[in-house]
């Protein structure tokens, strides 16, 4: 009898559970369903306000949490189309496609995908010329300093590759290198070799930083690059040689244009460099 008594308290406990997830589960869809209504009304709006960087991020959010909604990726990858993000346009585009849009939504979705290859053409065109390692440097022969010599210089090295099928955008990594050297100078300011250290002639020390380059077509034969994700290593005791060069280690803005098989960088304080192959 016992037993009979248990086997139905377990029967009624797993009947109550069935229920309340039964009830639960499409109260949990109702509400990434409202919550996608609300990401793709201000998505719209952004829209409606030119502000495709807000417009993307609603979209993108609505598109989480309704992920079989045609239209919300059909607006999406005419967002991202805007922003020149080809690559993850297409990819939205085809997804809103095998959804299944239809009459004026899937005429749209049609001039959207010529818009796409003739953006992943234009970009190729602009961006292949880019793609390979690129090297500057830089610094004087040393001067002098006292009874010290002191050796300045720098090397950097850019190398960029295409990172999806269109061909719209290029990823890269950008070392950057820097030594300073003093040493005592036995034979005079015009003296070629140096030898010795010498405490009065300061600290010796090397410095790198390193980031992550994403490179988009812009007009004119310009390219947009911004640099993330930055590192920098630094073997100064005395100094933390890193702490005054921050502004390299957060998101950076550039472009780079080619002239006469060399690329030219001008950073977003107007300061250039000269790249060769």
């Amino acid at each position: 009898m016992n037993s009979r008594l248990r086997i139905a308290q377990r029967c009624l406990v797993l009947g109550m559970a069935l229920t309340l997830a039964a009830i639960i589960l499409p109260l949990n869809a109702q509400d990434d369903e409202a919550q996608a209504r609300r990401f793709y009304a201000a998505g719209n709006a952004a829209l409606q306000d030119n502000d495709f960087d807000i417009a993307a991020r609603n979209f993108e959010r609505a598109a989480a949490l309704a992920p079989k909604n045609a239209l919300i990726r059909l607006k999406l990858a005419a967002v991202q189309s805007q922003l020149g993000n080809v690559g993850d346009a297409t990819t939205n585009l085809k997804i809103a496609i095998d959804l299944g849009l239809e009459g004026d939504y899937l005429a749209q979705a049609r001039n959207l995908q010529g818009e796409l290859d003739y953006k992943a053409e234009k970009f190729q065109k602009t961006l292949s010329p880019f793609v390979g390692t690129w090297r500057a440097a830089g610094g004087g022969p040393g001067r002098d300093v006292g009874w010290c010599w002191v050796v300045e210089g720098w090397t950097e090295e850019v190398s960029l590759s295409v990172k999806d099928a269109s061909g719209s955008l290029l990823r890269g990594k950008d070392i950057d290198k820097h030594s300073h050297i003093a040493r005592l100078n036995l034979a005079g300011a015009d003296a070629q070799v140096q030898t010795g250290l010498h405490p009065d002639c300061g600290e010796n020390y090397t410095w790198t930083v390193e980031s992550d380059w994403t490179v988009t077509a812009g007009s004119g034969g310009l390219a947009h690059v911004v640099s993330e994700n930055g590192v920098c290593r630094t073997d100064r005791v005395t100094t933390n040689e890193c702490a005054s060069h921050k502004k390299l280690l957060t998101d950076y803005s550039h472009t780079l244009k080619l002239q006469d098989g060399k690329m030219i960088e001008t950073d977003e304080d107007g300061r250039t460099n000269i790249f060769h192959k």
